[in-house]
């Protein structure tokens, strides 16, 4: 198994995998909005291969919480 960085001609695997993890497309919609959310900027995006080919993916972004302190 190889690990490396994703790149964007690997958006249609990732996307594939994120389906075929979690069962609807969902989690994949979401991932597709945070590799092109600019408030997000992806600072990593792994992409897992296997025999050529692409079994695993997983993406660290950036993140902002906010709310209320006191709750």
């Amino acid at each position: 198994m190889i690990i490396r960085k994703a790149t964007d001609s690997d958006l249609e695997d990732v996307l594939r995998i994120e389906t075929e993890a979690f069962g609807n497309s969902k989690e994949a919609e979401l991932v597709s909005e945070m590799i092109n959310d600019a408030t997000a900027k992806p600072v990593l995006s792994l992409l897992a291969i296997d025999d050529d080919v692409a079994v695993g993916h997983i993406l660290f972004t950036k993140v902002r919480i906010t709310g209320n302190e006191d709750a």
